[in-house]
């Protein structure tokens, strides 16, 4: 890790997507320590910001390297860093660091109904907090070469409820890798919660007639951590070199949901290379079964960020390289694309925003009045991501 690199910045503001219209800052505040408390890339294991219910409280879920300064204690390669601040302040009431003496990402964090928070991730330590729980692993593999998805569940006040390990292994095979992570998590209508992913597995959790090769993954549990069914879902172009994955998801109606994530095509160029496409990927599903799904995206690098609902049918947030195809415009290197879908993944508007660098969005959150606020970071300085940056 490299030392004093950027530790979490989080900035409360207020933007209004249809009005193009900003606030003033309310407060900034900059929390970590002297090693990076950003880990992941934007369409994987991003810091994660959830406002209470009662809209008193901040919880941020982020991944932290470091051992000092806001983040004490640290249990090992990676852990996960829980913050609670004040809404009206940013003031850290209370931190919790997570996991136990090899890697653990926080990738999500929802509110719970009674008040709590859940969060969501993959991990592959036996130890601290997950001591009591039974890791899925391929004996014989390196530490970073296998993990399973977990969840757990915090009160209000930071105190570990539960925490529960999930995942499975591929075929046995000394190359195979039993790699199962979670990206996302919602409450549902039934109290319970609904987390995607991607798994290589076929086994213990994760039972499939699907090969061993990456898929995405849905994961539904009760309200105690009970898995009530999960499955491996795969693109109907799915194969050895055309891996998918899920990274966010939305519940439609009790039962069924909409999830995002990428549909990536490998090219064998014949003389020792490879290239490959990838396609922002959009399925609708009942239980385990598949209801629609589509493909966006040009023939450059297309990345399905995250998935809400609205009054009229589904907002998919994504970032692009602008070249070609369905999404052929656009500003920079890479921009942010905002897509409007119907309930069955029909394309029905599409925008692109950001500047002539690169843009990446990492979520969107849709608030009371119907605006949608789309947060993440740029290095561009013109057209939408104009404004006062700083380097």
């Amino acid at each position: 890790m490299k030392k004093n690199s950027i530790a979490f910045l989080l900035i409360f503001w207020s933007f209004l997507a249809n009005s193009q219209q900003m606030t003033d800052f309310e407060w900034t505040k900059i929390y970590g320590g002297s090693y990076s408390e950003c880990y992941g890339v934007p369409q994987h294991d991003n810091s994660s910001i959830i406002l209470s219910e009662d809209e008193k409280f901040i919880y941020v879920a982020t991944t932290s390297s470091s051992n000092d300064g806001f983040v004490r204690d640290s249990l090992g390669m990676l852990d996960g860093w829980i913050l609670k601040l004040d809404s009206q302040t940013g003031d850290t009431l209370k931190t919790y660091v997570f996991g136990g003496s090899k890697y653990d990402v926080i990738s999500d964090i929802c509110n719970a109904n009674d008040g709590g928070i859940v969060i969501c991730g993959h991990s592959n330590s036996q130890d601290g907090d997950f001591e009591k729980t039974n890791l899925h692993i391929n004996l014989g593999m390196p530490d970073y070469d296998y993990s399973d998805g977990f969840i757990a569940k915090f009160s209000a006040d930071l105190v570990l409820l539960w925490v529960k390990y999930y995942g499975g292994q591929p075929f046995v095979e000394e190359t195979s890798v039993g790699t199962d992570k979670l990206y996302s998590i919602i409450q549902t209508k039934d109290g319970g919660y609904m987390a995607a992913g991607s798994t290589y597995s076929n086994t213990d959790d994760i039972p499939t007639d699907w090969d061993r090769y990456l898929g995405g993954w849905l994961l539904k549990i009760d309200k105690d951590g009970i898995i009530e069914y999960t499955d491996k879902f795969v693109g109907v172009n799915h194969n050895e070199n055309n891996p998918n994955d899920l990274v966010d998801v939305v519940e439609l109606e009790e039962d069924l949901f909409a999830a995002i994530g990428t549909q990536t095509y490998f090219i064998d160029n014949s003389d020792g290379t490879w290239d490959w496409k990838d396609f922002i990927w959009v399925i609708k599903t009942e239980g385990k079964k598949i209801l629609a799904e589509a493909e966006f995206g040009n023939t450059s690098s297309n990345y399905g960020i995250s998935i809400c609902k609205s009054e009229i049918g589904l907002n998919a947030t994504s970032y692009i390289r602008p070249i070609s195809g369905d999404v052929s415009q656009g500003y920079g290197l890479t921009d942010i694309l905002l897509m409007q879908l119907s309930e069955n993944i029909e394309l029905k508007d599409k925008k692109f925003f950001g500047g002539s660098s690169e843009d990446f969005p990492y979520g969107t959150i849709m608030d009371n009045f119907g605006h949608y606020i789309v947060y993440g970071q740029t290095i561009s300085s013109d057209y939408d991501a104009e404004g006062d940056g700083y380097g």
